[in-house]
């Protein structure tokens, strides 16, 4: 009976194009076509009917928007020590709601740090209530073993002390951090254009890359090719062929000397 009432909702809002949060074929059928009006649910995100179950989320969204609406506009916040962040996560409004922060773990010449620092400049400008703090991962290391920071850069979301989501693992665009905030959150950016500006390759955070590991690494690997491709070539039938003929020479030379 419950699958034919789903399958018949489902007809139904093909025809009408309604969209609801999830909930049970029974419920849908007697609020949305009878009373004609959704369940109303909070924490929840809006979804089309006719794609239950495979849009459904394993997670709700963090009521951030609430708290926000309290403090004032947040510049990035670039911290020393984890004792900064730990003071931060542990703020409340007036009201006792608990803030939202997003925490940016970068890693001092890191090539995918030095490119993501302008993407997290950019955000207290496109979200100027939410707060963001960034630090060096190598400062935490037992903050990233208790929340699972294995590389840099990292964007988790927090409230009230606790992980809520991972907005991004290694870089990631403007645009895509903006839609993992969205997705997770009930904050919406205050601007549509995404562009990143100069003032935000300028600072506050500004992660300088090591140029001189990078050249160590250059030339090692360099060396590696060579000394792969000089054994490969030298058990080839031309490799053999020139290898003998430099022993042949060698010999010659030192029979003469």
């Amino acid at each position: 009976m419950r699958l034919v009432a789903f399958l018949l909702v489902s007809l139904l809002s093909v025809a009408f194009g309604s969209e609801c949060p999830a909930f049970s074929p029974l419920d849908i059928f007697i609020k949305q076509f009878v009373n004609r009006q959704c369940i109303a649910v909070s924490n929840e995100v809006s979804r089309a009917l006719v794609r239950v179950p495979f849009d459904v989320r394993s997670y709700r969204i963090v009521e951030c928007a609430a708290a926000a609406e309290s403090q004032e506009t947040t510049p990035l916040r670039v911290v020393r020590n984890v004792s900064q962040i730990q003071e931060a996560l542990a703020k409340r409004d007036p009201f006792g709601r608990p803030f939202c922060h997003v925490v940016v773990f970068y890693g001092e010449g890191c090539p995918f740090s030095v490119k993501m620092a302008e993407v997290v400049n950019a955000l207290p400008r496109v979200y100027p209530r939410l707060n963001v703090m960034a630090i060096d991962a190598s400062l935490t290391t037992k903050f990233n073993s208790r929340y699972g920071v294995a590389g840099t850069p990292m964007v988790v979301l927090y409230q009230d002390t606790h992980v809520r989501a991972r907005l991004a693992a290694g870089y990631s665009s403007l645009e895509n951090v903006v839609k993992a905030i969205t997705d997770f959150t009930d904050l919406r950016p205050s601007t549509k254009n995404l562009t990143l500006l100069q003032e935000d390759k300028d600072g506050p955070l500004v992660v300088n890359p090591e140029t001189y590991i990078r050249d160590m690494y250059f030339a090692v690997s360099l060396v590696a090719m060579l000394t792969i491709a000089i054994y490969s070539v030298s058990y080839t039938t031309i490799g053999t062929a020139i290898v003998a003929r430099v022993l042949e020479c060698f010999d010659r030379r030192r029979d003469a000397a």
